[in-house]
């Protein structure tokens, strides 16, 4: 919901109590309208496929949002124990005081090749934007009817072709993916 002025969407999160975050909660409540027990069922899958757009870095939590394309929440790559109060840490919390990333803070607790990632990204520090929230399967991260539905077509090409393969005998099929793109199609 980028447009959070437009009336239908205030009208939406009013009507039910949905939080004012950039992603809301959706909850589902007995009389609610056939639209919100179609957007609640579906809720879940769309989130999943939301990333933060970093800015200032001040809403996005450094561990427990997904704000580098393709990695997911850094608390599934910790090598060490992130607690509790580091749950609630945001990304700008990692910049130091010049403005660069917080290179030994961060070293710490992730594997070099992540590191890499959030080191080649522009530290948050020096946006004057807001953080924002982008569609993982378009190029400008905007949703759209068509993203989406692109997105199910390719999932159901990839499932149809591997039942086609079994029909023809094909007990095994060795497929070269990132673990972790793989489950994520599932």
């Amino acid at each position: 919901m980028k447009n959070r002025d437009d009336l239908w969407v205030k009208a939406l999160l009013t009507k039910y109590k949905s939080k004012n975050d950039l992603i809301p909660t959706i909850k589902k409540n007995q009389s609610c309208s056939n639209t919100w027990k179609g957007i609640w069922s579906v809720w879940s899958n769309i989130e999943k496929e939301i990333y933060w757009n970093v800015g200032r870095g001040d809403k996005v939590l450094f561990w427990n949002d997904d704000w580098i394309r393709g990695v997911g929440k850094l608390k599934d790559w910790a090598i060490s124990n992130v607690d509790d109060m580091k749950d609630h840490e945001k990304v700008a919390e990692y910049v130091a005081e010049n403005g660069e990333w917080d290179r030994g803070r961060i070293m710490d607790c992730l594997p070099r090749h992540i590191c890499d990632k959030i080191f080649a990204m522009y530290p948050s520090g020096r946006h004057r934007r807001e953080d924002g929230i982008a569609w993982k399967w378009s190029n400008d991260g905007c949703f759209s009817i068509t993203s989406a539905y692109d997105i199910r077509a390719e999932i159901w090409g990839f499932i149809s072709g591997m039942e086609v393969a079994n029909e023809r005998g094909f007990s095994k099929i060795w497929m070269e993916m990132d673990s972790r793109a793989a489950l994520d199609l599932m």
